[in-house]
């Protein structure tokens, strides 16, 4: 089975939370399903969630715009993009390729009518995915998880170039 790789850009972890609560509040889908997704987004990335819920709150709760501009993303040094692989349980759990963390997407998130449907994220080629993982983007994966040790982030990139590589040749 090949392997499906994906863009996944950042705003659409914000759209996320926003359009699944929006979508509970019109439709019978299971609210806690929303809830314990933040919940285990908090625990297991509490960094990740304080840029989340800072961006979220300023541009989803107290201005209603449902864009996170890349002047925002530099100024919290994420990305502008997670760079994922498909899980092969299921269409709509994620792996980030440098650091293996997981990310989970509703399937409610992404069957809302009309505008507010979330994008699942572009697929990509393993071309495209080994010339969008840079030094940059090593960099600010790093810091949205907390990686500080050198030695580890070196290891992280090793592990994962070789992995893409692999795959490639086969």
């Amino acid at each position: 089975m090949e392997k499906k790789y994906y863009k996944l850009d950042v705003s659409n972890l914000f759209n996320l939370g926003y359009y699944s609560l929006k979508k509970d509040q019109d439709s019978a889908a299971n609210i806690h399903n929303v809830y314990s997704l933040n919940y285990y987004y908090e625990d297991r990335y509490p960094s990740l969630m304080k840029h989340v819920n800072s961006l979220a709150y300023d541009n989803y709760w107290y201005r209603e715009n449902n864009t996170v501009s890349s002047k925002e993303r530099a100024f919290y040094n994420i990305p502008d993009y997670l760079l994922v692989e498909a899980s092969k349980i299921g269409y709509f759990e994620y792996f980030e390729v440098l650091t293996g963390i997981s990310f989970i997407i509703l399937s409610e998130a992404l069957s809302c009518p009309g505008e507010e449907k979330m994008i699942a994220g572009e697929e990509i080629t393993k071309e495209q995915l080994l010339e969008l993982f840079n030094d940059d983007y090593v960099g600010k994966i790093c810091s949205l998880f907390d990686i500080r040790d050198k030695e580890q982030k070196e290891n992280f990139k090793k592990d994962a170039v070789k992995k893409l590589t692999l795959t490639k040749s086969k």
